[in-house]
């Protein structure tokens, strides 16, 4: 049984995709992450403590645990005391990089990533976990190498291709987010996000229909997320669609009432509807 901790999931259910060159049977989502059950976990660490009181494997177990729970100080212990049984314990480096991170320790993380890197040279959840730091701290280079490098280790995982995807778009080179999400909706097409995240870069290229497509395909899957019906409401708004961008905005507000662009969208669509009148 491995163990690792899951990273924050940003990615919900959605649609089919464009189909432009699936790699693969779909892939574990969140990086890294097995299915965490605190109380299979604790029976597991249980089972390797009775075997062996010094065993890592153990410590890592119910670190991971921990850490799912929210009890980082306690999980940072036990990868701590994972490491120093076993120097060599790639995964629990990672492991307590991760938990540094969350801790605001970026320092600490990225060293125990270099160590968990250096131990481990194919160990893709490491390149991941230190692609979203450099991300954080908006090291876009370093952040582009190390999720190609997840990739180049691992193609079936969209995680990668997402988050590569995204710093593209922050960087203004929509073509080639635009692949990257491809790439992620084919491995999993049921998650909602990057189909929002595609149809942001279309519209920056001016595909809108595309990209009310995507909208549209996100608000079907995942109805509760506020931000692709503003997203939808601009599309329809561009495409003359003003009674269906009405609706979109003001579903949007409904789900949460702070979002600024729902608000501008909804007083544009009434300006231009009284214009038309007039």
């Amino acid at each position: 049984m491995t163990a690792a901790i899951s990273e924050p999931n940003y990615l919900s259910r959605a649609g089919a995709g464009r189909g432009r060159a699936p790699l693969g049977a779909p892939a574990s989502v969140s990086a890294p992450h097995p299915a965490s059950d605190p109380t299979s976990y604790a029976a597991t660490y249980d089972r390797a403590r009775r075997r062996n009181p010094y065993d890592a494997h153990a410590f890592n177990i119910r670190g991971t645990a921990r850490a799912e729970a929210g009890e980082l100080k306690a999980a940072l212990a036990d990868f701590t005391t994972a490491i120093r049984l076993n120097p060599r314990y790639h995964q629990a480096y990672s492991n307590r990089a991760l938990v540094f991170a969350r801790l605001g320790q970026e320092a600490r993380a990225l060293a125990d990533y270099r160590r968990a890197i250096t131990l481990a040279p194919n160990y893709k959840n490491a390149f991941i976990g230190r692609g979203r730091l450099h991300m954080k701290r908006k090291r876009w280079a370093l952040a582009i190498a190390d999720f190609t490098r997840a990739i180049e280790i691992d193609g079936e995982d969209p995680v990668p291709f997402y988050n590569r995807g995204l710093i593209f778009q922050r960087l203004g080179k929509h073509s080639m987010a635009i692949d990257d999400f491809d790439f992620a909706i084919g491995l999993r097409p049921e998650l909602a996000t990057p189909y929002v995240r595609r149809g942001a870069s279309e519209m920056a290229v001016g595909e809108t229909k595309a990209a009310y497509r995507d909208f549209k395909l996100a608000t079907d899957m995942a109805p509760t997320n506020a931000k692709a019906w503003v997203w939808r409401g601009y599309a329809a708004e561009q495409l003359g669609r003003r009674d269906e961008a009405r609706r979109a905005y003001r579903r949007a507000l409904a789900l949460d009432g702070s979002l600024r662009p729902a608000r501008s969208g909804l007083k544009r669509v009434a300006s231009a509807s009284a214009s038309g009148r007039r």
